[in-house]
C-alpha cells in the first residue's frame, strides 16, 4: 500500500475515504464487510467502518467481516468505547470520521497510534473552546493570530490533541487544556488532507513514516504515497 519512507522507525498507511455520494449499491457492499451489529449505524458510520475492516483484512489475510476488532476500554473495561484494536495482532489501527471524510490509520507494528480529523467550519463560542482545549501558552499565541486564521489554527491544534489522547486510549476521558503540544518518544504532526479538513496523526515513535492512500468504497482499490510527518 505504498513505499516506506527511509529512516523511519514505524511506517504508517493513512487511508482517506470519501463518504459523500456512496451510492445504495456501495453502502449494501460495505454492509457485507459488517458483522450485523455493527450495520445498526447512520450510513457513514457503516462506510468507515467497512473501510477499517477492508484495511485490516488486507493486513490479516481474513474477510472483512472476520477481522476480530474489540473496542474494549483498557482504562474503564467497558466493551464498546475503547479505541479498536485487534486482539492479539501485532499491528495498531485508529479511525476518525467528520463530514463527508474518513480516515483509517494502521500500523503493521504494535504502537500507539491515533488520528483525528475536522472539517473547518465556524465554531460558536470559539473562544470558550480555545480557553478550555489549549494550554495558557498555546492560547496566548492563538489568540494573536488575526481573526480570520482563528478557527482553522484551533483546529489544528484540536486534532493533534485528539490524535493522541486516542493514541493513549483516554479518548474523551481526557482534558485537552492539559495534553502538552509535544511529548517526548512521539511524533505528532498535521497531515495533508482535502481542502476543508483538517487532521493530525499520534504515534509513540520517531521519526515515524507516512503512506497515504485512498479507499473507495465503490471498490476500486487503494493508491497513494508517502513522506515524513513534519
Amino acid at each position: 500500500m505504498g513505499s516506506t519512507a527511509p529512516g523511519a522507525a514505524v511506517t504508517v498507511t493513512v487511508v482517506e475515504v470519501d463518504l459523500g455520494g456512496v451510492t445504495p449499491a456501495a453502502l449494501a457492499a460495505c454492509d457485507a464487510a459488517l458483522p450485523a451489529d455493527e450495520r445498526d449505524v447512520a450510513p457513514a458510520r457503516r462506510v468507515a467502518r467497512a473501510a477499517l475492516r477492508t484495511v485490516l483484512g488486507d493486513a490479516l489475510g481474513v474477510a472483512p467481516a472476520d477481522v476480530p476488532i474489540s473496542r474494549r476500554c483498557a482504562h474503564c473495561g467497558d466493551p464498546v468505547h475503547g479505541k479498536p484494536f485487534v486482539p492479539g495482532a501485532a499491528l495498531a489501527c485508529s479511525l476518525t470520521h467528520t463530514g463527508t471524510l474518513a480516515l483509517v490509520a494502521w500500523a503493521n507494528a504494535p504502537v500507539a497510534l491515533g488520528v483525528d480529523a475536522e472539517r473547518v467550519r465556524p465554531r460558536v463560542h470559539l473562544d470558550r473552546l480555545a480557553a478550555r482545549v489549549l494550554g495558557p501558552a498555546e492560547h496566548t499565541r492563538w489568540r494573536a493570530l488575526p481573526e480570520a486564521e482563528r478557527c482553522a489554527a484551533f483546529l489544528r491544534a484540536w486534532t493533534a490533541k485528539e490524535a493522541y489522547v486516542k493514541a493513549t486510549g483516554r479518548g474523551i476521558a481526557a482534558l485537552l487544556g492539559g495534553v502538552p503540544a509535544t511529548v517526548p518518544g512521539w511524533t505528532v504532526g498535521a497531515l495533508p488532507l482535502p481542502e476543508g479538513y483538517v487532521g493530525a496523526l499520534a504515534v509513540d515513535a520517531e521519526p515515524v513514516g507516512v503512506v497515504r492512500s485512498v479507499w473507495d468504497p465503490a471498490g476500486r482499490g487503494p493508491a497513494g504515497g508517502g513522506g515524513p510527518v513534519p
